[in-house]
């Protein structure tokens, strides 16, 4: 048998074993995508965006902690008017009025995506999301990998091949 054998003690278990792997893979993607793209939003941020004064449209909040600004912007060389979402602190959030002029940063490439002016997003999160899903790829790679030579080594010992 494989050097997985005394880990691994039937079938059952390493058929279980590699399902979980693969589904600790399929996680993995999603939290390394999440954070991946985030934190490329973040870079874009720093590197390619404008300041701007944009005009409050309205206001959202979704459950008890989450406060959003709804704004439009309208950058200069005649581009039209974008309309962009952004979080803000919950303070602020009740201070704010229909039709008052915030001080925001917005990317020149997409004018819709703005955020206040000099704040940054949630770059240890997104680094938290990276790592997580770093590594459920490297335990669910590990577990499938050890798993699969478990079972095809047993599927060759019951064959007779060697």
């Amino acid at each position: 048998m494989s050097m997985w054998s005394f880990l691994i003690r039937g079938r059952r278990e390493a058929i279980g074993l590699l399902i979980g792997g693969g589904m600790a893979i399929i996680c993995g993607v999603v939290f390394v995508l999440l954070g991946g793209s985030g934190l490329v939003e973040e870079y874009q941020f720093w590197a390619n965006s404008d300041p701007g004064i944009a005009e409050v449209i309205g206001k959202d909040q979704i459950g008890q902690q989450k406060f959003y600004v709804r704004c439009r912007i309208s950058p200069g060389g005649g581009a039209g008017e974008y309309e962009g979402r952004f979080a803000v602190y919950e303070g602020l959030w009740r201070s704010l009025r229909k039709g008052q002029m915030l001080d925001v940063a917005y990317l020149r490439t997409n004018p819709a995506k703005m955020r206040l002016k000099g704040s940054i997003g949630d770059i240890g999160g997104l680094l938290l999301y990276l790592a997580a899903g770093l590594a459920l790829l490297g335990i669910g790679g590990v577990v499938s990998f050890g798993s699969a030579r478990f079972l095809l080594a047993a599927e060759r010992e019951v064959r007779g091949d060697q």
